[in-house]
């Protein structure tokens, strides 16, 4: 046969299938073209939880960002009010231009560039949410035990009512 395909080779070990891959590749003629992606996968809530199963991790299931190396994540409910509003105002633009009423138009300039600029420092938190770190973690935890703290306070305030009622009801029998 001379139909330049190569036969299929099998090896026992990942190292010399490597090595042979390797080898092939340098022989290849052409140029050369480097391709980057980034992976985005969406869980199901059944596998993730077979995840945290596993990896005996059930306790940190509602930490922020646990699966932000692989699924997107939402922009929270602020930023996107933020951005809609920022199209109204571009909108807004394009009547004011046509009406030309230019008090209006600046009026509308201020309000887009404050607008612009809090959508830009609302991103860059957003990105460094996603970033998980021994900080990101330590400042949950926190964040954590002061709802946690929270709630004991609430408990404790409830607690403090039921022993006013029961008094009161005794006094009244």
């Amino acid at each position: 046969r001379n139909d330049n395909l190569l036969p299929t080779e099998l090896y026992s070990n990942n190292k010399e299938v490597d090595k042979r891959n390797w080898n092939g590749l340098r022989n290849l003629e052409g140029k050369v073209y480097r391709l980057e992606s980034k992976d985005e996968v969406l869980f199901s809530h059944e596998y993730k939880s077979k995840l945290l199963k596993k990896f005996k991790l059930e306790l940190y299931a509602h930490m922020p960002y646990l699966w932000a190396c692989v699924e997107p994540i939402p922009p929270p409910p602020k930023l996107c009010a933020a951005q809609n509003e920022l199209e109204k105002l571009k909108e807004e633009k394009t009547s004011l231009l046509e009406v030309e009423d230019y008090d209006a138009l600046k009026k509308n300039k201020a309000k887009r560039d404050k607008l612009i600029s809090n959508i830009e420092l609302m991103e860059v938190e957003e990105e460094q949410k996603s970033v998980v770190s021994v900080d990101s973690i330590r400042t949950w935890l926190e964040k954590l035990q002061e709802e946690e703290e929270d709630i004991s306070r609430r408990y404790a305030s409830l607690d403090v009512c039921k022993e006013i009622a029961e008094e009161m009801f005794l006094k009244v029998q």
